[in-house]
């Protein structure tokens, strides 16, 4: 009976997936991966290193003149990390101020949200406010081409973590990121 138990503990111990080791930071994914990039991409600079990420644009529903830009990042096993969102975008070529946040709609300007989430994508850990007094806070938008449905531009952004915690960044910044996105209904 011990050489069965024995035989049955070498062989489970053989046959175990290998663990993925946890992340050096409870809250937050050490990697941050862009996910599928079926609908859109954004590639430029976060905090000083290359970051890239997936993205959408929706067309407003009460207002076809306007757009939004949705951006995310997820972790190994495919759960939300970062997610970027702006809004009130006009659906006209040209320079765009970032001004203010996500709830502020319908003001003339660019609204913007950024948060890093953690377990299944589900949980905000950091909300970050757009840095308003930093005038590189802009959006330019290159091309829409809205027979293909799809649009292009560039953005910089700075954001400040709107209540402490040491495990985030106090700030982050987005440097000459660009993007194509699908334009999806």
């Amino acid at each position: 009976m011990k050489k069965i138990i024995l035989i049955f503990s070498i062989i489970s111990i053989f046959s175990c997936e290998k663990e993925v080791p946890p992340s050096e930071d409870p809250i937050i994914d050490v990697a941050i991966y862009p996910g599928s990039q079926e609908y859109g991409w954004g590639k430029g600079v976060k905090n000083d290193n290359e970051w890239e990420c997936s993205g959408m644009a929706v067309i407003h529903e009460d207002d076809s003149s306007k757009f939004g830009l949705s951006f995310q990042t997820v972790n190994f096993e495919g759960f939300e990390r970062e997610s970027l969102v702006f809004n009130d975008i006009p659906t006209e070529l040209g320079k765009y101020l970032i001004k203010f946040t996500y709830q502020e709609i319908g003001n003339g300007f660019v609204g913007s949200s950024y948060g890093m989430l953690a377990s299944h994508g589900d949980v905000l850990v950091g909300f970050y406010d757009l840095i308003e007094s930093d005038l590189e806070n802009k959006m330019e938008i290159l091309q829409i081409d809205t027979s293909a449905k799809k649009v292009e531009g560039k953005f910089t952004a700075a954001f400040a973590l709107s209540l402490p915690n040491g495990s985030l960044p106090d700030t982050v910044q987005f440097e000459e990121i660009a993007f194509e996105c699908d334009v999806v209904e």
